[in-house]
């Protein structure tokens, strides 16, 4: 069930990076540089190569109007996947 975590993560965090750099209206270079890592690493994160690391996210959860709500959507995903997993047991 941790890969499945994992993969969820990695993808609402990939989406959660796009949205709000569309928002900001930056390009991947501005993007970098908020967020204090290389222009590489960020767009990796955005193709969905890697998931951001602790730092990363944090300052990523800082740039967002309500935190909270990409938080709560992701618990309910985790809670779903929690859920159809344990079924199987």
């Amino acid at each position: 069930m941790r890969n499945k975590i994992e993969r969820i993560l990695k993808q609402e965090l990939r989406i959660l990076t796009l949205r709000t750099r569309e928002r900001k209206n930056l390009t991947q270079k501005e993007m970098s540089e908020l967020l204090s890592m290389n222009e590489k690493s960020y767009s990796d994160i955005e193709t969905g190569m890697y998931k951001c690391g602790t730092v990363t996210c944090i300052l990523l959860l800082m740039m967002q109007d309500d935190p909270n709500a990409f938080l709560k959507e992701l618990k309910e995903k985790f809670e779903k996947l929690y859920h159809k997993e344990m079924q199987l047991i």
